[in-house]
């Protein structure tokens, strides 16, 4: 999409929600009218986006309508993400949980568990297509939203792990709705510590996709037949083959720093849980 369209909320919104299938063109011109005007007060609240009650009340009504589902109007941005995504030769895919807080809407329905035990909301599974030469975010290339299912009373860990479906299972869910890349093109999901899993390793790998996840357990590694050693220290010791400064900001009551990140890399065969087991038991 050229800057200009961005930045013109009313050709934005036209170029995104034209095509959209709601089985009724005055739903679509209702979507393109409320689109624009979501674009140009983002920070506004609803009735003022609209301008007017009677706005309010018509955007009210086109989203009860049983054609206008979440899927239906995401699915124009996503098939624009991906149609420019299948022409850049590497594209990285970032993967992450955005919590909604309905806590104070005690009347609204679906929701589910947040944060602690009294948060109510639901999340929202976003992956966001990225051309790493010039971080352009071209958009969203797949999106779920979904409320947690509260467990079982009294659910021990062991139950909880052999569930048939878990939560975490929405990443997976995510990389097999994009899917495999065309020819020529590398496709890079990226997640942090919480995908640090071997289903979505597996996941990738099926769809043909490589993954670059910030390592959270201290996985276990084949080094030789007689020998384990753990993912996190072999890495450590890997030797630095390059530096670049980084900018760390303020937060959380630590001030702004400068520091260098060192760059190392090396190969190393991570051992899934059960073949951990059996080889760390080897005679």
């Amino acid at each position: 999409m050229k800057t200009q369209e961005v930045l013109d909320a009313k050709s934005w919104a036209e170029h995104t929600f034209g095509n959209v299938q709601l089985h009724d063109r005055r739903r679509t011109r209702r979507t393109i009218q409320a689109a624009s005007n979501l674009a140009e007060n983002p920070l506004g609240s609803l009735p003022a986006q609209m301008h007017d009650w009677k706005g309010t009340k018509a955007l009210y009504r086109l989203l009860n309508e049983p054609d206008v589902t979440f899927a239906a109007l995401m699915q124009p941005h996503v098939q624009q993400t991906r149609e420019q995504a299948v022409s850049s030769p590497v594209m990285l895919l970032v993967q992450d949980t955005t919590d909604i807080d309905l806590s104070h809407r005690h009347k609204v329905s679906g929701t589910g568990q947040i944060g602690n035990e009294r948060g109510r909301g639901f999340f929202v599974q976003t992956v966001l297509a990225v051309r790493p030469p010039t971080k352009e975010v071209l958009g969203c290339i797949s999106q779920e939203p979904f409320a947690r299912i509260r467990a079982p009373k009294g659910e021990q860990r062991h139950q909880r792990l052999k569930r048939q479906e878990r939560e975490t299972d929405v990443w997976m869910r995510q990389v097999g709705t994009i899917g495999t890349p065309e020819p020529g093109s590398t496709w890079v999901h990226v997640g942090d510590r919480g995908v640090d899993m071997f289903p979505f390793f597996l996941a990738c790998q099926a769809n043909q996709t490589h993954f670059l996840v910030r390592a959270a357990q201290n996985r276990r590694t084949e080094a030789d037949e007689e020998e384990i050693k753990h993912s996190l220290d072999r890495a450590r010791a890997f030797p630095s083959r390059q530096s670049r400064p980084l900018e760390v900001p303020a937060r959380h009551g630590h001030k702004a720093r400068s520091t260098q990140v060192q760059l190392a890399f090396g190969q190393m065969t991570l051992l899934p849980h059960a073949m951990s087991r059996k080889r760390a038991t080897k005679p």
